[in-house]
C-alpha cells in the first residue's frame, strides 16, 4: 500500500526500491516501480565493504528523496549514505540524526499505519490498505502445475492460509484464534 501511495502521490516520479534478497520475489513484479536494487544483508562482511559498495551505488543514482520504511540502523545509514537530500524516517534509534526530516516513532502498530505515518511527512494523507500480490508469467505457470500435479480445476475454490508471520515482531501476527475463526469461515 505504501508504494502505491507514493507512485499515487508523485506520478512522473523514478521509482526505486532498495529491498533485501529474502523480499526480492515479492516485489520484482510491483507496477509501481522503476528500478529495484537487491541488498543482500547476509552476506560475510567483516569490513563492511558490501554496505559501503553499496552506498557508493546509491550515491552515483542521485536521489532526491529517500523514504525509509524499515527505520533500522542499517537503512537509516544507507539512506544518510546515499547523500540524498531529503531523507525521511522516523524520529527513533540511535542513527535518527542520520534522517532530516523524521516524524517520532508512534511504537508498536500494524505496519501499514505505522507506514502511513511516515508518509504524512511527504503530505500523503491516507493509504488504501489493500494488499496486492503481484505475479508474473512464471509464477502463474507453476500455480497451473501445482493444480494439475494435484487434480484441482480452475472451477474449485482453493483457500490458501499463510500461517506464518515475522517472529520479531508481534505487530505482524495474529492471534491464533483470529486464524481458527477465519478458517472457520
Amino acid at each position: 500500500p505504501s508504494l502505491r501511495a507514493i507512485r499515487k502521490k508523485f506520478p512522473k516520479a523514478h521509482l526505486t526500491l532498495l529491498v533485501g534478497r529474502d523480499s526480492f520475489e515479492l516485489v520484482q513484479e510491483c507496477p509501481y516501480l522503476d528500478d529495484l536494487i537487491v541488498y543482500d544483508p547476509s552476506r560475510k562482511d567483516k569490513r563492511g565493504t558490501h554496505r559501503l559498495r553499496l552506498a557508493s551505488d546509491l550515491r552515483r543514482l542521485g536521489f532526491d528523496r529517500v523514504v525509509d520504511i524499515q527505520n533500522n540502523k542499517t537503512s537509516q545509514l544507507l539512506s544518510y549514505l546515499s547523500l540524498a537530500p531529503k531523507r525521511y524516517g522516523f524520529d527513533r534509534g540511535p542513527f535518527r540524526r542520520l534522517v532530516n526530516f523524521k516524524i517520532k516513532d508512534p511504537g508498536a502498530m500494524p505496519p501499514v499505519a505505522h507506514q502511513e505515518k511516515l508518509l504524512s511527512l511527504l503530505d500523503i494523507q491516507e493509504i488504501d490498505q489493500t494488499l496486492e500480490l503481484w505475479t508474473g508469467p512464471k509464477d502463474e505457470e507453476a500455480v497451473d502445475r501445482l493444480l494439475q500435479e494435484e487434480w484441482l480445476s480452475g472451477s474449485e475454490a482453493l483457500v490458501g492460509i499463510n500461517l506464518g508471520g515475522s517472529p520479531r515482531w508481534e505487530t505482524k501476527r495474529w492471534p491464533v484464534s483470529y486464524i481458527a475463526e477465519l478458517c472457520d469461515r
